[in-house]
């Protein structure tokens, strides 16, 4: 197995596409495949972070939802880092971007 996970593969007859349920026992898979990754060309790599970040902005309305100081003045209060994001309606992992962010203005 990879960290992509492996792909369960069922070879069903068009009698059986026609039965198939959501959710229905298919039984043993006929074969696992291994993930294969899904790669973004280079071409294409700038187009997909814009559309990444044009969905946060418009998500956020543009603005940052936590600062280094908001978050310092919680941590203080002896919040948890989960606690935070919660308070502030952001993913644990958004959080721990706007760390990497901050960190890395402090370096400059």
């Amino acid at each position: 197995m990879n960290i992509h996970g492996d792909v369960k593969v069922w070879v069903l007859t068009p009698e059986q596409m026609a039965a198939y349920k959501p959710g229905m026992d298919l039984g043993t898979p006929h074969r696992i495949e291994e993930a294969r990754r899904i790669m973004i060309s280079p071409i294409n790599r700038e187009k997909h972070r814009r559309r990444i970040a044009n969905g946060v902005k418009t998500r956020t309305k543009g603005r940052t939802l936590i600062n280094e100081h908001l978050y310092k003045k919680d941590r203080a209060a002896g919040m948890s880092d989960q606690e935070i994001a919660e308070k502030y309606k952001i993913k644990l992992s958004t959080l721990r971007h706007y760390q990497s962010l901050w960190r890395k203005q402090k370096a400059k």
